[in-house]
C-alpha cells in the first residue's frame, strides 16, 4: 500500500489541487483541467489520465448542498474535449494495440 502511495502521489495531489480550485473563488476550474490533462499527455501518464476522469465523474456527482463543488458538473466537459483531442492527436500511437481486436 504504501509503495502505491509513493508511486502515485502526483495524481493524488494533483485530484486534491483540482478540489482547492473548485472551492476557490472564480472560474480557475474551468482552465485548471483542461491543461491538468495536457501535462499527464506530455508525462504520457495515460492511466492517470482515465482515473483523473473518473474522478472528474465522481466530483461531478456529488451532493447538491456542497455548493463550491457545482463548478465541476459544467467543468467536466472541458476535460472530455481535451481528453478527446489527446487521444484523436495521438490516433497513430494506439493503432497497433487496436488491431489486437480484430481477431475477434
Amino acid at each position: 500500500m504504501i509503495d502505491h502511495l509513493r508511486e502515485h502521489t502526483g495524481l493524488y495531489l494533483l485530484i486534491l489541487f483540482w478540489v482547492g480550485v473548485t472551492v476557490a473563488p472564480g472560474p480557475w476550474i474551468y482552465a485548471v483541467l483542461p491543461l491538468s490533462v495536457f501535462l499527464m499527455r506530455q508525462k504520457e501518464a495515460w492511466p492517470d489520465m482515465i482515473m483523473g476522469f473518473l474522478i472528474i465523474l465522481i466530483l461531478s456527482d456529488m451532493n447538491p448542498g456542497l455548493v463550491p463543488m457545482r463548478k465541476v458538473k459544467t467543468a467536466k466537459y472541458g476535460y472530455i474535449v481535451a481528453l478527446s483531442i489527446v487521444f484523436l492527436i495521438d490516433t497513430a500511437r494506439f493503432y497497433p494495440i487496436s488491431n489486437i481486436f480484430k481477431i475477434f
